[in-house]
C-alpha cells in the first residue's frame, strides 16, 4: 500500500510551514497535557483537603476561634480555591470563543492578584500559629511582622513589574486552544525568592526560642506546633526552589506546570498547621476545665484559658505563676 505524503497536496512553500508547525504542536502537546494534569491533580489536592477537614474545620474554626485569626483561615481557603479553578480553566483549554485570549489574560491577571492575597494570608497564619511557640512574646512579633512586612512588599514588586511581561508574552494558541507564554516571566522568581527568605527568618527564630527555652519542648501544644512547623517551613522552602529553578531553567511551555500543584501542597500544610493546633487547644481547655490539670501550661509568661462551662459562667484564669498557683480568679 502506497502511502501519500498530505503535504504533496499543497505548494512546496505552503507544504514546509504545514509541516514545520505541525511538529512545533507534536512537541508542545506532551508538556501542555502534563500542565493540565497537575493543574487538575492540583485543584483535587485542594478540594479533597476542603471536604476531608470540613468537620474539624467548623468544630476548631469556624466555632472555636475568634477574631481575625478565623476569617484569615476562611477568605485563605476560598481564594486559593478560585485561584486553582482559574488556573484549570487557562491551562485545560475553557477559552473557546475568544481567539485573541484576552479572557484568560484578565484570568491569569486574577490570579495574580489572588496569589499575593493568598500569600499574605498564608504567611499571616503562619506567624500567628509560631508566635504561640514564644510565648506571645511581643518583641519577637515585632522582628517576625517586620520580616514579613519587608518580604511580602518584595513579593508584591516582583508579581508587579511581571505584568507587564505577561501582558505581552502570554498569548492564545488556535491550534491547541489554550493560551500559554511566549516568553518566561523570570521576574516572577523574585516571588518564590522572597517567600523562601521569610520562611528562613522565621524559621531561624522558631529554633533559637527552641535552643533559648528548651525547658518548654516537652508540652505537646509545643511539640505538635513544632512538628507541623518544621514540616511546613522545610515543604514550603523546597516547593519554593522547584518553582525558582523552573522558572529559570525551562522554556515557556513548562512555566506552569509545577505552580498550581505548589500553590495546593502550600495552602494543605498551612490548614493542617491551623487546625491541628486548634484541635490540641481544645483538648488543653477540655483538660483545664474537667480536670483542672494544669501540667501542660508551662509557659515562661502569663497564660489566659477561656471556657464556658455549665449554666453559661464564663471562667477566665489569668497570669500564672511558674509554679501555676493563680493570682486572680475571675467569673464573668
Amino acid at each position: 500500500m502506497v502511502q501519500v505524503n498530505p503535504y504533496d497536496v499543497l505548494p512546496p512553500d505552503l507544504a514546509a510551514k504545514a509541516e514545520a508547525a505541525v511538529r512545533v504542536v507534536e512537541g508542545l502537546l506532551p508538556k501542555v497535557s502534563a500542565t493540565q494534569y497537575l493543574t487538575v491533580a492540583a485543584l483535587v489536592i485542594i478540594l479533597h483537603d476542603t471536604f476531608s477537614t470540613f468537620p474539624d474545620e467548623y468544630s476548631l474554626v469556624w466555632r472555636g476561634r475568634r477574631g481575625i485569626e478565623r476569617t484569615m483561615f476562611l477568605v485563605h481557603r476560598n481564594v486559593i480555591i478560585v485561584g486553582i479553578i482559574f488556573g484549570v480553566i487557562i491551562t485545560c483549554g475553557g477559552n473557546t470563543t475568544d481567539m485573541t485570549g484576552f479572557g484568560d489574560l484578565r484570568r491569569i491577571a486574577v490570579v495574580g492578584i489572588l496569589t499575593v492575597v493568598g500569600i499574605a494570608l498564608g504567611d499571616g497564619l503562619v506567624l500567628m500559629e509560631i508566635w504561640q511557640l514564644w510565648d506571645c512574646d511581643r518583641t519577637v512579633m515585632k522582628y517576625m511582622v517586620a520580616a514579613f512586612t519587608v518580604t511580602y512588599a518584595a513579593a508584591v514588586a516582583f508579581i508587579g513589574a511581571s505584568f507587564g511581561s505577561v501582558y505581552h508574552d502570554f498569548v492564545f494558541i488556535p491550534e491547541l486552544r489554550v493560551c500559554g507564554f511566549t516568553e518566561v516571566p523570570k521576574l516572577l522568581a523574585g516571588l518564590w525568592a522572597s517567600g523562601m527568605v521569610f520562611e528562613v527568618i522565621v524559621f531561624a527564630l522558631t529554633l533559637w526560642n527552641v535552643l533559648e527555652r528548651p525547658r518548654s519542648s516537652h508540652v505537646k501544644l509545643t511539640s505538635l506546633l513544632m512538628r507541623d512547623g518544621c514540616a511546613f517551613f522545610a515543604m514550603a522552602f523546597a516547593l519554593r526552589l522547584i518553582n525558582v529553578v523552573f522558572i529559570l531553567s525551562t522554556g515557556p511551555e513548562l512555566f506552569l506546570l509545577v505552580v498550581f500543584p505548589n500553590w495546593a501542597i502550600l495552602t494543605v500544610l498551612v490548614h493542617q498547621l491551623v487546625i491541628n493546633q486548634s484541635r490540641e487547644r481544645s483538648k488543653l481547655r477540655a483538660k483545664v476545665q474537667m480536670m483542672g490539670d494544669f501540667s501542660e501550661l508551662t509557659f515562661s509568661q502569663h497564660v489566659i484559658v477561656s471556657q464556658t462551662v455549665d449554666l453559661d459562667i464564663d471562667m477566665e484564669l489569668d497570669e500564672f505563676d511558674r509554679d501555676l498557683s493563680p493570682r486572680r480568679f475571675a467569673v464573668r
